[in-house]
């Protein structure tokens, strides 16, 4: 009898043990999420940041004709590139809070995926500066400029997938038309990058990286507002 009492005791004090352990790991993953929701507000002020102060340190520097990526080779390049960097890793970690929210469809794995390749774009910006002007291209050159191509070209892409997921969810529903103008107004201004390349590269590229970053911004807010949300909070956890 006194076997058995021992045992069911140990046992007992097992399961309070692994119990408390499953009570903390909601909330630790909670202030987590918390965590990546504050730096994709963060993240994208950060990035102007960069970009206005190379601009005004950086002379002589044109932000009309000249592209952001030649201030990562300034006097503010540290700053520039970091900002990149910080940016993307943000994105990826924004996107697996998304993927989380809008669950397994294939709709949402796509739209995970498309944010994944535009944190790495810009994780690969910040890695790889561009090449000096009247250089030939480096690796490091041509790694930048392809990246950069491809920021452009798949953010209208992502924008018009998670159109399609916030329409068909209640709480998201208010961001469905915004997300559509986002992608178009990508699309145009992408195409007005190319045309108006080496007259306005600069001023077309800043407006194509803003657009983006006021949707990812509203993203971000508007994932920090449901998170104040204690139905939502349960039901995420």
């Amino acid at each position: 009898m006194k076997t058995v009492s021992s045992q069911i005791r140990v046992n007992k004090r097992k399961e309070s043990r692994n119990g408390k352990i499953h009570a903390k790991l909601p909330s630790i993953r909670l202030v987590i999420y918390q965590v990546v929701l504050i730096a994709g507000i963060i993240a994208p002020v950060l990035l102007i940041i960069a970009d206005t102060v190379g601009v005004l340190l950086g002379r002589p520097y044109n932000a009309i004709t000249q592209s952001i990526s030649d201030l990562g080779l300034g006097r503010t390049g540290l700053l520039q590139n970091s900002a990149f960097i910080i940016f993307g890793i943000t994105t990826i970690s924004l996107a697996s809070e998304l993927y989380a929210e809008f669950g397994h469809s294939r709709e949402s794995r796509i739209g995970f995926a498309l944010m994944i390749i535009l944190g790495a774009g810009f994780i690969l910006l910040g890695l790889f500066p561009t090449d000096s002007l009247g250089t030939y291209h480096s690796l490091h050159g041509f790694i930048h400029h392809y990246a950069a191509w491809a920021e452009g070209g798949f953010f209208p892409v992502t924008c018009f997938f998670f159109a399609d997921l916030f329409k068909n969810k209640l709480r998201w529903r208010d961001l469905y038309h915004y997300s559509i103008f986002a992608g178009i107004a990508g699309c145009i201004l992408v195409v007005v990058w190319a045309i108006f390349e080496k007259n306005w590269f600069g001023l077309s590229e800043r407006l194509i990286i803003l657009n983006g970053l006021v949707w990812f911004e509203v993203i971000a807010i508007h994932l920090r507002r449901l998170s104040t949300s204690p139905q939502h909070v349960r039901e995420r956890w």
